[in-house]
């Protein structure tokens, strides 16, 4: 799983990407945990918290649409 650098990147939790994707969170979670035909959804977990970044997500899409 490839992981986001919160020090470079914007945090942002699953919940908000799962709003800017039009999907639910639990998708988002999937898409971080077991990924879409391969790729996942690069993430950080910051205690009990996923993160994730609009980079990793545009990242995540240009992967799922090469």
């Amino acid at each position: 799983t490839r992981v986001i650098d919160p020090a470079s990147e914007q945090p942002i939790s699953l919940a908000q990407a799962a709003k800017v994707l039009g999907r639910s969170h639990p998708t988002i979670y999937r898409y971080s945990t077991s990924g879409v035909r391969g790729v996942q959804l690069e993430t950080v977990r910051l205690g009990k918290q996923r993160l994730t970044c609009m980079a990793a997500i545009q990242r995540f899409l240009d992967r799922l649409s090469e």
